[in-house]
């Protein structure tokens, strides 16, 4: 496994349209990267979309969630 060159932080609060799209353009960069998905306490279906992704273990992916909105600023710290 190659060690990440960067950490990609996706912050997403009831963004179940395009949490799936934005995770797909993290992956296809041609630097190994960590990404951090930061649940904001979405109440739609962000968290079932992104089960539903097949992310490759080499992403060294995490997703953080709250359970309450608390802002983007908060949810990038919090990926931080």
């Amino acid at each position: 496994m190659n060690t990440p060159r960067c950490t990609v932080i996706i912050p997403v609060y009831n963004g179940e349209r395009y949490i799936a799209e934005a995770v797909r353009s993290a992956m296809e960069q041609t630097a190994p990267i960590r990404l951090v998905v930061v649940d904001d306490g979405s109440t739609d279906g962000t968290i079932d979309a992104i089960d539903a992704l097949d992310v490759d273990e080499t992403y060294y992916s995490t997703l953080l969630q709250f359970e309450r909105n608390y802002g983007a600023a908060v949810a990038l710290n919090r990926g931080i």
